[in-house]
């Protein structure tokens, strides 16, 4: 039974997945140290290359370079999600030891996100491979950006989806290795406010308050928010003022778009244009820019069969069938955006990513790189 072998195969590897983690732990693959991040592409990349895998590279002089690694065979393919850089902070690097476990919890720089989700990636595909499972073609797609939001390799994203038959994201399972079926999308919009200085204390009756003016738009901007309707419009950031004593010239304000489906992204944008259109009585100008980041990942024609493998898959492995729609974005939103269907967190289980606590559920590499292999042999 191919769930067995697999699982056994992890089992007896879980040693080998561990070193490779503390390996990769140790390394400062911030996505501003194109050093380290290049350095884990060329540890991931030779690893595959020994399981017959050719590699796309994609330099780059101002971030981790990306690659796409692809073994063909006959039938469908399928695309595996993975990304070289990750987010913690630089005193991470500092304490000693840099990688360590208590009991079931590994902790250290990008542990989870997604150091231990890439072991996870290779070790399913050499489950598959090394127990003789049939398996379909395989894309692996590894960014060096994505903390940035993948700009550099977007477009073969893109391309590699048009191509693929079901796609695969290896970050992190939620808590009890619960995947994730859908994520929102994400826009942004950055907002000017010009009004006209002047001095406080003499001639304030002259000046253009920008100030008050991002203060009466940004309330009617924030008040789109409706939870129950998964719509999300969030004003995380407002600067304004040149200095104490001076009636605020400019000022810039920041808003966090969260969707659940490009109708409600209309809706959302459209409504802000709105407001920051209507003629001020103040004289301050308003001018904005809202940009597109990344579109829902939501299910599409074909999503059925990816779920059903991968809860089928579930079952024969003991891990109960459990699921999330999360708020973040990652490149599964781009693959899916182009029609191709796509599941997320089909990597271990961690938490407090992105802080000096991060930490990985030790117990979950196995699991949930079997359930990982098992899915992908199902959808050759």
């Amino acid at each position: 039974m191919a769930a067995e072998a697999i699982r056994t195969y992890l089992e007896e590897k879980h040693g080998e997945m561990m070193m490779l983690l503390e390996r990769l732990v140790r390394i400062d693959n911030r996505s501003s140290n194109k050093t380290g991040v290049d350095q884990m592409g060329s540890i991931l990349q030779a690893e595959f290359e020994k399981l017959g895998f050719a590699a796309e590279r994609f330099e780059q002089e101002h971030c981790g370079s990306s690659m796409i690694l692809r073994r063909q065979a006959p039938g469908r393919r399928v695309m595996l999600i993975c990304h070289l850089d990750s987010v913690f902070p630089a005193a991470m690097l500092e304490s000693e030891p840099l990688f360590r476990t208590d009991g079931n919890l590994a902790y250290g720089p990008g542990v989870v996100d997604m150091k231990a989700c890439l072991v996870g990636c290779l070790y399913a595909v050499k489950a598959l491979l090394d127990t003789g499972t049939p398996v379909p073609a395989l894309s692996v797609l590894m960014a060096g950006d994505e903390e940035l939001g993948s700009l550099s390799i977007t477009e073969e994203i893109v391309k590699e989806g048009k191509i693929s038959d079901f796609c695969l994201v290896t970050e992190g399972a939620r808590p009890g290795m619960a995947v994730v079926i859908e994520r929102k999308g994400l826009a942004k919009v950055n907002i000017l406010c010009e009004g006209r200085g002047a001095h406080a204390g003499n001639e304030p009756q002259e000046g253009i308050n920008a100030l008050m003016a991002l203060c009466d738009v940004l309330p009617r901007i924030a008040a789109l928010n409706d939870w129950e309707k998964d719509r999300f419009c969030l004003v995380t950031q407002m600067n304004a003022g040149e200095a104490p004593n001076v009636v605020p010239q400019k000022g810039t304000a920041y808003v966090d778009l969260r969707f659940a489906d490009m109708q409600t992204y209309e809706y959302l944008k459209n409504e802000i244009d709105r407001i920051l259109r209507e003629p001020r009585q103040d004289g301050a100008k308003l001018s904005w820019k809202t940009e597109l980041i990344k579109p829902p990942m939501a299910p599409v024609p074909g999503f059925d069969e990816l779920l059903d493998a991968v809860i089928k898959s579930g079952d024969e492995l003991d891990i109960p069938y459990r699921w999330v729609k999360a708020g973040g974005i990652t490149d599964g939103n781009t693959v899916a955006s182009v029609g191709t269907p796509t599941l997320d967190g089909m990597g271990p289980v961690g938490g407090m990513m992105c802080s000096e606590s991060e930490f990985l559920e030790v117990d979950t590499m196995v699991p949930c790189a079997a359930r990982l292999a098992l899915a992908v042999s199902k959808l050759k």
